[in-house]
């Protein structure tokens, strides 16, 4: 996504948070076309969110895991109260396959991201979500991705 672009789509959320129309929302589910942390729309728009305003509102983060560090969850600050999910889509239970299906994905450092959400899921009341797109590559890891949904204490697997 290029500056102007950028621009445009921050300008369009200082309107909506303006609105009337983000006073009734109730639920938020923040996607993107790619990754939603890896773009500074998202980053402008969680900090703008105000608790005093939106004290009901819940937010589901859905998310590829890659950039939840924990430097990245101090910069979501603003909205820890209102992230009750955090979905994190990842298609594969081995490594190799995670390479094949994710390229440019890192499945270490997914596993210590995730590691680092389950250390801090509890104490923050949110909710973790796996995803597994079933293809052809990778519907026999079915039974090894619900081992390690449980060894990081996800709350659903999602298929």
């Amino acid at each position: 996504m290029g500056r102007e672009e950028s621009e445009q789509l921050i300008k369009f959320q200082d309107a909506l948070l303006d609105s009337d129309l983000f006073n009734q929302v109730r639920r938020l589910v923040v996607t993107g076309s790619g990754e939603p942390l890896a773009g500074r729309v998202y980053f402008d728009l969680f900090g703008k969110i105000d608790r005093r305003k939106h004290p009901d509102l819940k937010i589901t983060l859905r998310t590829n895991g890659l950039l939840l560090t924990p430097d990245n969850w101090e910069k979501l600050k603003p909205i820890h109260y209102a992230v009750d999910k955090i979905s994190i889509s990842i298609d594969a239970a081995a490594e190799e396959t995670y390479r094949a299906l994710r390229r440019g994905g890192d499945f270490e450092t997914l596993l210590h991201n995730l590691a680092f959400l389950e250390g801090i899921k509890k104490k923050n009341g949110f909710k973790i979500g796996m995803n597994f797109v079933v293809q052809e590559q990778n519907f026999k890891e079915m039974p090894e991705f619900v081992k390690l949904a449980k060894r990081y204490r996800s709350d659903e697997v999602a298929f």
